[in-house]
């Protein structure tokens, strides 16, 4: 079940769904696109017309997309392992130090 803060977006077999995301998240002409539509909103949300309205770059081949796509995705979920684990490290390191100050 899925909110309605959040929309489901299936890409025609023209575009690779990991290009979309890439292009979403990192095309500075799809940004400056959304934030043109977005000035002056209170919530800052990306609205269904909003997306329709997106005038996409020229696309290259699927190949190509599929190759953007992946190593993309890959790299956003290697990141956010790093992150993850750091932020595990951390945690451990503070309880360590909470369990040597509760021992004096």
């Amino acid at each position: 079940m899925i909110s309605q803060n959040y929309l489901v977006l299936r890409p025609e077999s023209v575009l690779d769904p990991g290009y979309l995301v890439y292009l979403l998240n990192e095309d500075p002409g799809i940004r400056k696109q959304l934030v043109s539509r977005l000035q002056g909103s209170q919530l800052q949300r990306v609205t269904v017309k909003d997306l329709e309205n997106l005038q996409l770059p020229p696309l290259p081949k699927m190949e190509v997309q599929k190759a953007i796509g992946e190593v993309y995705l890959w790299q956003k979920r290697l990141t956010f392992l790093r992150e993850k684990s750091i932020q595990n490290r951390e945690k451990l390191v503070m309880a360590s130090l909470k369990g040597i100050g509760n021992e004096q």
